[in-house]
């Protein structure tokens, strides 16, 4: 139990060190998309609706799945929102390939 208050305690101590990278790369998506800093903040800080924290309702068996199922852990919502930031970073630059004949393509990965 010590363990996981520790962890707790750990975890709660990152909350503002990732926010602040989350303000940080909305006013770089703002910058980049030619608007002020913080002109994307309201948009992009919206909260999901609030729910009821995963261990209020009581306490569980150990190795039960079961508050994991109704509640997705927050690391995999953040996972998900930088990896949504870096799609919307990634389509501001255009997309072009360049066709490359086969001699130049073994010439280029040939050892040596």
């Amino acid at each position: 139990m010590a363990n996981a208050d520790a962890q707790v305690a750990t975890t709660a101590s990152l909350i503002p060190f990732l926010e602040a990278a989350a303000r940080q790369s909305i006013y770089a998506l703002g910058i980049l998309l030619g608007q002020e800093p913080a002109a994307l903040v309201a948009e992009l800080s919206r909260q999901p609706p609030s729910r009821p924290h995963p261990f209020s309702a009581g306490r569980t068996a150990l190795g039960s799945a079961a508050p994991a199922a109704r509640h997705p852990p927050a690391e995999a919502e953040i996972h998900a929102a930088t990896a949504r930031i870096g799609v919307a970073t990634a389509d501001l630059f255009p997309n072009s390939r360049f066709p490359v004949r086969r001699e130049c393509a073994r010439a280029i990965s040939a050892p040596g």
